[in-house]
């Protein structure tokens, strides 16, 4: 570790020491505290070994999460308490980002805590798989029976005729915001592509999105947006909390990176579900074989 960054944890340490006090208190004796930071690939992640935790260590689970998350945590069944915070971006700045990096300085004290805090800094988690780093070092539990996300059935409005047409629809999510703007000129030759194969292609859109060319608007609600995927061909996005959202659902999926540096924390998401295929775009090139990726895996393989 460098001492620039050193420095960092340590006054990371000393800014929030308070309010991890207040986090702790929260907390009953008798039960294990997880604490979710607000982007849905916590909420997966975060919720992957919660059950085998709370069966190992034989305790009551309670989970801090943001107002949004309460619906979807108790679709597992297993938490005894769920505690809310605001949905709000300074919330999630000051608070659950630097406990995250205030728990990954201190992991060797909070590990076989009852006090679980769900945001690892992958710098300091380098040649791991994501399964490894919340199974080794977040949860600390000795096997890999994990638990995803499944929602109860929701009736799909947001596409027409969805039964006759859902084995030939492919929905593509260019929009992410840890992404640069050109994720829509990448895909924009996919799209084009597939409806040449013959596919339904949807973008899916919020607010003032625009669509790709040559497709269709699909806006809906996450939980529908979920209940799509599990009985569409396909899904190819950028990089985002939609893809940790549907990881376990059974439609294809094409995962696009646009980063300079390929780490292996990142590009890991096969180690939960196989049929889920990842690319990282570092230049020109990359991004023309982005259209071979996807023709090969929603039409040449099946």
């Amino acid at each position: 570790m460098k001492l620039g960054e050193i420095f960092q944890n340590i006054g990371i340490f000393f800014a929030n020491r308070s309010y991890a006090k207040k986090i702790a208190k929260m907390k009953h004796d008798d039960e294990i505290f997880i604490v979710l930071a607000p982007k849905f690939g916590d909420l997966i992640y975060g919720m992957m070994y919660a059950r085998e935790l709370k069966k190992e260590r034989g305790k009551k689970l309670a989970v801090l999460c943001p107002e949004q998350f309460a619906k979807f945590i108790e679709s597992y069944g297993c938490v005894d308490r769920i505690v809310t915070v605001p949905n709000t971006k300074k919330y999630a700045n000051k608070h659950f980002l630097l406990l995250g990096m205030r728990h990954t300085f201190l992991r060797d004290r909070y590990k076989y805590s009852d006090l679980v805090y769900t945001l690892p800094q992958e710098k300091y988690y380098k040649g791991l798989m994501i399964n490894e780093i919340y199974r080794d070092y977040i949860f600390c539990i000795d096997h890999d029976n994990k638990q995803f996300l499944d929602l109860p059935e929701t009736k799909v409005t947001a596409i027409q005729n969805f039964e006759e047409i859902k084995d030939r629809i492919i929905v593509m999510n260019p929009y992410a915001k840890s992404h640069a703007k050109n994720c829509v000129k990448i895909l924009q030759p996919v799209a084009d592509m597939l409806v040449k194969e013959g596919f339904v292609v949807y973008t899916n859109v919020i607010g003032d999105q625009k669509v790709l060319d040559g497709t269709l608007p699909l806006k809906c609600s996450i939980e529908e947006l979920f209940e799509i995927c599990k009985h569409i061909h396909g899904l190819v996005s950028i990089r985002s909390g939609l893809v940790d959202f549907c990881l376990n659902t059974k439609c294809k999926k094409v995962v696009v990176y646009m980063k300079k540096k390929r780490l292996r924390f990142t590009h890991s998401l096969r180690c939960f579900n196989d049929n889920i295929v990842e690319y990282f775009v570092h230049d020109k090139k990359g991004a023309d074989n982005v259209i071979k990726i996807v023709k090969d895996v929603m039409v040449c393989r099946d």
